[in-house]
């Protein structure tokens, strides 16, 4: 349940930007691509080949409806290879823990 006072978060947009990760070495060649999850919606950056310091600069756009209060921002670093796909981390944080901007500039 949303404490009274609480911004309802249905009819906002969450942007997530993925900037950079620093010093991915794993036991070799690492070819390092992040997805970034909420609910259902799920977005991945371009693969970054050889790169132990990608930046990505991308941006996603994520619409959310009545139940975001429930759910999780998912971010997972992976190193993807040929024949497999290796997870380097991954970040979680709940939605319910954000606030809404309601002031106009």
């Amino acid at each position: 349940m949303m404490a009274e006072d609480a911004a309802p978060l249905a009819g906002h947009v969450l942007l997530v930007h993925v900037q950079q990760a620093r010093h991915l070495e794993v036991f070799g060649k690492v070819n390092p691509f992040v997805t970034v999850a909420v609910g259902k919606t799920k977005h991945k950056t371009a693969v970054r080949d050889g790169d132990a310091n990608p930046s990505w600069g991308e941006c996603f756009e994520f619409e959310l409806d009545d139940s975001a209060h429930n759910d999780q921002l998912v971010v997972h670093v992976q190193d993807q290879h040929l024949m497999r796909q290796g997870s380097l981390g991954t970040f979680t944080l709940a939605l319910s823990s954000l606030t809404v901007d309601t002031e106009k500039s």
